[in-house]
C-alpha cells in the first residue's frame, strides 16, 4: 500500500506543470524562450531598458536625490529634478545590444509591451498630464518601438486596458502583479506562456506570483544587469553633473567628473546649485 502510494505521488509530481519561477539573469541573452504562439513578453523600461550614461539620472541618483534634498508635498526636488532630466537629458540602454533583442523578438512573432511602474499623468508622488507620452518619447530615442505589436486574443484585455498607451501598460498599483491580476481578470482567454522581465525582485517576484496563481506559464526574470553600475555609484559626481547640467547646460561625463571633483574636493555642488534652485524656481 505504502509502495503505491508512493508511486503516486511520484506520478503527480512528475505531472505537474511548472508555472512561474524567478530566474536571476545579468544580460537579456539569457532570457529563454518559450514557443510564439499565445506569447506576451513585458519589460520593466526603467533600469531594465533604459538607463543614464552617467552617474547623473541613474537608479542609484535618484536614491541619493530623495534623501539629500528637502522632501515634501509643496516643493518635492526629488520630483522636480528627475522629471526634468527625463525631459532633457540624454538616456541609453542598459546593455548595447537592447535595442535589437527587442527587434529580434518582434520579427519572431512575440506580442511584446513594456510594463512600467510610471503612471500615465502621474510623475512619483506629483501628478503631471503626459508622462505616457514622455515614456513612449524616451523609448523612441533609444530605438525601441511597443507602438505596433502582434495580438493575439489573450492580448486583447492589454490593449484595451484603461492603463495602455502606444504598447506600454503604465501600471497604477504599487506591485505589478496586482497590476497583471487586473488586465487579465477581464480576458476572454488568457496566454499560454508570460514572460516577465525586472530590475527590482519585489516586483519579479509579486507577477510570478499572480501568474501561478491565474496558471499561466510563465519565466519570471529577475533582471541584474544594473547592479555593477550602482555598485559604484558616486555621489559627488553625480552632484557635479547635475550642477553643471541644471547651472550651465552643459553634459559632464563620469569621467570629466571625476577630473573635477579631483581639483575641487571640498567644493559644495548640490548645496551651491540647490541655492541657486531656489532662487530660480
Amino acid at each position: 500500500m505504502l509502495r503505491v502510494l508512493s508511486l503516486i505521488l511520484h506520478f503527480s509530481f512528475l505531472t505537474t506543470p511548472l508555472f512561474a519561477e524567478v530566474i536571476s539573469i545579468d544580460s537579456l541573452n539569457q532570457v529563454n524562450l518559450p514557443a510564439t504562439t499565445n506569447t506576451l513578453i513585458f519589460f520593466d523600461i526603467d533600469d531594465t531598458l533604459i538607463d543614464s550614461p552617467t552617474m547623473l539620472g541613474s537608479k542609484m541618483w535618484r536614491k541619493h536625490i530623495l534623501e539629500a534634498l528637502p522632501h515634501n508635498a509643496l516643493n518635492n526636488w526629488h520630483d522636480r529634478l528627475s522629471l526634468y532630466l527625463a525631459e532633457h537629458y540624454p538616456i541609453t540602454t542598459v546593455e548595447a545590444s537592447t535595442s535589437l533583442f527587442i527587434k529580434e523578438l518582434q520579427q519572431e512573432g512575440y506580442a511584446v509591451y513594456g510594463l512600467t511602474a510610471r503612471e500615465r499623468n502621474k510623475w512619483y508622488d506629483t501628478p503631471r498630464s503626459g508622462i505616457d507620452q514622455l515614456t513612449v518619447t524616451q523609448l523612441d530615442a533609444v530605438d525601441i518601438n511597443f507602438h505596433q505589436t502582434l495580438i493575439f486574443p489573450s492580448s486583447i484585455a492589454v490593449h484595451q486596458n484603461s492603463e495602455y498607451f502606444q504598447g506600454v501598460l503604465f501600471a497604477n498599483t504599487d506591485l505589478k502583479g496586482d497590476f497583471l491580476k487586473q488586465v487579465f481578470a477581464k480576458a476572454t482567454a488568457l496566454p499560454e506562456n508570460v514572460v516577465f522581465i525586472d530590475d527590482k525582485l519585489s516586483q519579479v517576484e509579486s507577477v510570478s506570483e499572480t501568474l501561478e496563481a491565474l496558471g499561466i506559464k510563465a519565466d519570471c526574470y529577475w533582471y541584474r544587469a544594473i547592479e555593477e553600475k550602482s555598485s559604484c555609484f558616486n555621489p559627488l559626481l553625480a552632484d557635479i553633473q547635475l550642477y553643471y547640467f541644471m547651472h550651465l547646460d552643459l553634459l559632464i561625463p563620469d569621467d570629466e567628473a571625476s577630473h573635477i571633483a579631483k581639483n575641487k574636493p571640498d567644493f559644495p555642488w548640490l548645496a551651491s546649485l540647490f541655492k541657486i534652485l531656489q532662487n530660480e524656481y
